[in-house]
């Protein structure tokens, strides 16, 4: 049985339950329940079955930390007074 899209809720229409009763027609109905109820576990078990992603924060995190370490590393050391300066440190 197909996938029920979100599409296909919005455009389904039923019968009117049959002379005497009231409403819709109930097997119309349940048949089409069972189908939303299928595939709504279709997809609670393809999202349990995803691995464990890390949240975006954590990713920051980590890119953040990477980031400082590398301009730590590349930072411009102070070296000695210029004279033509006036003895100030380059920038």
């Amino acid at each position: 049985m197909a996938s029920i899209t979100a599409t296909d809720v919005r455009a389904v229409t039923f019968d009117k339950a049959p002379f005497g009763r009231r409403g819709y027609d109930e097997e119309q109905v349940d048949a089409f329940l069972d189908e939303v109820v299928e595939t709504l576990t279709s997809l609670e078990t393809r999202i349990n079955g995803l691995p464990d992603q890390p949240s975006v924060l954590a990713v920051l995190e980590q890119i953040t930390a990477r980031l400082d370490r590398i301009e730590n590393s590349v930072a411009p050391r102070p070296g000695p007074p210029d004279p033509l300066l006036g003895g100030a440190q380059p920038l």
